[in-house]
């Protein structure tokens, strides 16, 4: 119990992240840090899947959704609907605790499973949610100004974890697999079978990457249980899983194309970017000018080194745990399944970059392999005490390690603790109450740019990509004709809509109130209205007044307020 409620804390402190925002305060709706980004693409999705299915963009009305894993916004989905919970309590406040707690019980119970210690689950667990790198030390040794959380190049768990919702969430089914693994070997009972089948193959759905590694892992463990043991069973286990993961990925897979092979990109743009103080990359240039081979090599492993330890951090205790991890069996099928997961998470992206989304995208698998390397950490801190016999040295390096391990999850409490983030005010919320109450969900809202701006291509372009967001299908309960959610699809034919939004807009330029009934402004007035009819537009939404609109009887204002207007057709 005493262990539980020690998870309980790390879980709520893990939590912080999310629980500050999604809160109605007198002023308006709090969302803080990226939650006021990609917690609104998220809560869109959510809002798209209690409504349609195969989903739609929310964001991009008519089109597909494809690509993108939605198996937790599913999740989170049905259980709005069914107990009618508010869709932002569940996102923001009541998951993020399940989450935490089951990540962190998770690590606890494998490592109690495997090394029967209650004090190493604990560690463990603390580590795999508040490790963080050596970052801290570039401000202190090199007087500069870098991330204390993702200086090295990958982000540490407190600070990108809860808010990409799709890792969080498949780092529980990492773990629990793993641990169903465990059982299933322990005893080889049937329920632990169906339940790593299960947990394996739905992974896929919450993060591509977590697929990628369990099953890879399982393929390797099962081949070596069959080759090593004459056992066949895990091969038919991992069939079943690769037919449910087929079956969950294929059917939402948009076709991007393969990895691309790019090696070691990862150190390399590291040491450019934020070690560039470094001159890694004018060294490497210049080895290279001059054929000097040898000086590369030296320049590849000093990057390779400075990306691995850098990150790592305190994380590299779990070295003290390799003489048990041998001792307990390196060949041990469940070893084989675990030494796998840190390959397949280390060394896929140290090689391959993903096509649609890039570097960041890609990096993130780098969050799976510190997660991962946290399971032996707190093994490695016990065999490291052990040998220490005096009680004020044994405290003194606990609280060394806590203290070189904490700054990067500090660091990222300060700011989420003290950040007043984004408030959307209670003139825009009028607005998106308006939207929630009026007309059907997949009646679309046509959301127009600033009116100060000249609509040229360029301009609407800025306007979609960095001024245009997913708030009204996320917390107004409609689908928007061409917004940015956030998130790169490559298959989205932006410029078409933009142009159609540019061609909608016309009257704007060449009607006023003196040619209203001109044939020059009639005619753009025809064309807007065709556009509206053959793109299935409902609403037209407009922070400002616009006269136009206004005068226009093919249209009807339904709703004017601080916040904008909104127009019925």
């Amino acid at each position: 119990m005493r262990s539980k409620l020690i998870i309980g804390v790390f879980a709520i402190v893990f939590s912080l992240t999310m629980l500050r925002s999604g809160w109605y305060l007198e002023n308006g709706y709090r969302l803080i840090g990226v939650n006021a980004s990609d917690g609104i693409w998220n809560l869109a999705l959510i809002s798209e899947l209690m409504n349609s299915f195969p989903p739609e963009h929310p964001g991009f009305a008519g089109e597909l959704l494809k690509g993108y894993h939605f198996f937790y916004h599913i999740l989170l989905a049905g259980i709005a609907k069914v107990t009618s919970i508010p869709t932002t309590s569940l996102y923001f406040h009541i998951f993020p605790l399940i989450i935490s707690y089951l990540w962190g019980y998770g690590v606890y119970r494998v490592v109690v499973k495997l090394y029967k210690n209650k004090k190493a689950g604990l560690w463990s667990a603390f580590f795999s949610l508040f490790g963080g790198s050596f970052a801290f030390l570039l401000p202190l040794v090199w007087k500069q100004d870098l991330s204390i959380n993702s200086g090295f190049g990958i982000c540490q768990p407190l600070g990108c974890s809860l808010v990409n919702p799709a890792f969080a969430s498949s780092i529980v089914l990492v773990i629990w697999s793993y641990y169903f693994l465990i059982e299933y070997l322990r005893t080889n009972k049937k329920k632990w079978a169906i339940w790593l089948i299960v947990a394996t193959g739905i992974s896929v759905g919450f993060k591509v990457y977590a697929g990628m590694i369990l099953m890879g892992a399982l393929a390797v463990a099962a081949v070596w249980r069959a080759w090593s043991q004459r056992k066949f069973d895990l091969l038919i286990i991992f069939g079943l899983a690769l037919l449910m993961a087929m079956a969950v990925f294929f059917p939402f897979n948009a076709n991007y194309g393969f990895l691309l092979f790019q090696p070691l990109w990862p150190p390399h743009i590291t040491m450019q970017g934020p070690l560039g103080f470094t001159r890694w990359r004018v060294l490497w240039e210049l080895a290279e000018y001059t054929h000097n081979w040898w000086g590369i090599i030296k320049l590849e492993i000093w990057a390779n080194g400075v990306f691995f330890l850098g990150n790592m951090g305190t994380r590299l205790l779990a070295i003290f745990a390799l003489g048990t991890f041998i001792k307990r069996g390196i060949l041990k099928v469940d070893a084989i399944f675990y030494l796998a997961m840190l390959g397949v998470s280390y060394l896929i992206p140290m090689f391959f970059l993903q096509p649609a989304g890039g570097v960041f995208n890609m990096v993130q698998m780098y969050w799976y392999f510190l997660f991962l390397v946290s399971i032996l950490v707190g093994p490695g801190i016990v065999s490291l005490m052990s040998k220490v016999n005096n009680r004020f040295y044994r405290i003194l390096i606990y609280l060394l390690i806590v203290i070189i391990t904490l700054p990067s999850s500090v660091t990222d409490l300060q700011i989420l603790l003290t950040d007043k983030g984004r408030v959307i005010d209670n003139s825009q919320l009028e607005v998106l109450e308006f939207f929630r109450e009026h007309g059907e969900y997949n009646q679309t809202v046509l959301q127009l740019p600033e009116l100060r701006q000249k609509y040229t291509k360029e301009e609407l372009y800025g306007w979609f990509t960095s001024r245009s967001s997913a708030i009204i299908p996320s917390l107004g309960g409609k689908r928007v004709y061409a917004v940015n959610e956030g998130v790169t699809f490559p298959d989205l034919d932006i410029n078409k809509r933009l142009a159609l939004i540019m061609r909608f807009l016309l009257p704007e330029k060449v009607c006023n109130k003196t040619n209203w009934d001109k044939l020059v402004c009639q005619d753009a007035l025809n064309d807007a209205y065709n556009m509206l009819q053959s793109e299935d537009i409902h609403f037209i939404y407009s922070k400002e007044d616009r006269f136009w609109l206004d005068y226009w009887d093919k249209i009807n204002v339904v709703y004017k307020g601080e916040g904008g207007s909104i127009y019925g057709i």
